[in-house]
């Protein structure tokens, strides 16, 4: 998935504010606060708070039967709660950053019905709004009477998607307002595509997607949770594990559907291939980004030796966010030098073994290549840079 260039600077501006990895979060509590629209005189007000607040310290960034979780979802998803990874997992934020580092806002507390609240909460760096990359995310979340009677949290595309239609092909479900602008013939080439790739790379699906369908971003959001979609924004998001792609971009959102494709494999794959090949096969032939993005990666590679290709592997922290995200591009470009080499064969041996470290990819497109070692690789990438 593509993260934008505000959301990389929220990142350079919390690295400012000495960002460290904590190991244990066993002693913190977050401070909760409420709003003027937050009456916690009212007992079912109070409830939703309390669920809420028992939920933020129950390790909510973990996959486990939580209890403040209802259950049909937790039977439906493994990641139940969407919005989870975006919040407490995405890139260099994790639990321990939030409950350290940021201040949780419940704006309100909203009655939808007898058995539905929805709550809107805000996260925000400590210390106020002093810049514009303040605020993390305002998630939109639901709590509904549960099969026991008792409150528990819901996602909120059950109450956003509750009037939506449905359309089928072979290998996708997708979901959609009445009005979205839903063109079959596109999903005719979504469907052809996956198909094709299949062959192609010898894989085998079983698995038919749900693929949800807006027109923005911020509908995006509502769909993972979010009223701001600030934490982990993008305009695609695929989970494996529980079957969904959810889409800004359309019906064919290739590289959203390669990360579907590819994921069958079952290997331990390194970051750089996991976005790399989404990027080769499925935004190179439609999007001109690609393109773009690639000329902006050749130019750092030679201008600054920061981008070094050992940098670059090692995905080093030193490494400038130039307006890019360069690990797609680099992933992209080493899938390329493979493909342009060894063809096919070559990036099914690429793409089909355990690559997790960056020694281990290395060695691996260095056999695949009959490299002598990773000096000719390295070599090798920065001639490609230079004619480009």
């Amino acid at each position: 998935m593509k993260i934008k260039t505000f959301l990389i600077l929220f990142f350079i501006i919390i690295n400012c504010f000495g960002q460290k990895k904590f190991s244990d979060t066993t002693n913190q509590s977050p401070k909760i606060y409420n709003s003027f629209r937050v009456d916690l005189n009212d007992s079912e007000v109070n409830e939703i708070y309390n669920l809420y607040s028992n939920y933020i310290n129950s390790s909510p960034d973990k996959i486990y039967d939580n209890p403040y979780w209802n259950e049909k979802e937790k039977k439906l998803y493994k990641q139940f709660d969407f919005s989870a990874v975006a919040i407490y997992n995405s890139n260099n934020i994790n639990i321990d950053y939030v409950l350290k580092n940021m201040d949780i806002f419940i704006l309100s507390i909203e009655k939808l019905n007898n058995k539905t609240y929805t709550l809107s909460v805000q996260y925000q760096l400590k210390g106020g709004l002093q810049n514009s990359n303040s605020i993390w995310c305002i998630q939109r979340i639901n709590a509904i009477k549960d099969v026991d009677n008792n409150w528990r949290l819901q996602n909120y595309l059950n109450f956003y998607t509750n009037t939506w239609t449905t359309y089928d092909t072979n290998n996708i479900t997708y979901h959609f307002k009445p009005k979205y602008p839903f063109e079959t013939s596109i999903a005719k080439e979504a469907n052809d595509f996956i198909n094709e790739t299949l062959l192609k790379y010898k894989l085998d699906s079983s698995k038919k997607i749900n693929y949800y369908l807006v027109e923005t971003i911020d509908e995006l959001g509502l769909l993972r949770g979010f009223d701001f979609f600030g934490a982990g924004v993008t305009t695609g998001i695929t989970s494996i594990k529980d079957n969904y792609i959810m889409s800004s971009k359309g019906p064919f959102h290739a590289h959203e559907l390669v990360h579907f494709i590819f994921q069958t494999t079952n290997v331990d794959r390194n970051f750089l291939l996991e976005e790399g090949i989404a990027e080769f096969l499925g935004s190179k032939p439609y999007q001109k980004n690609y393109l773009k993005d690639q000329n902006k990666l050749f130019k750092d590679i030679k201008a600054d030796s920061l981008y070094s290709p050992k940098n670059l592997f090692y995905e080093k922290q030193e490494v400038p966010w130039n307006g890019y995200d360069w690990r797609y591009a680099f992933g992209a470009l080493l899938c390329e030098i493979v493909y342009e080499q060894m063809g096919v064969n070559g990036l099914k041996h690429l793409l089909y073994q355990n690559t997790s470290s960056p020694n281990e990819l290395i060695k691996r497109i260095i056999t695949i290549l009959n490299l002598k070692n990773e000096n000719e690789l390295y070599n090798l990438i920065l001639e490609k840079a230079n004619k480009n």
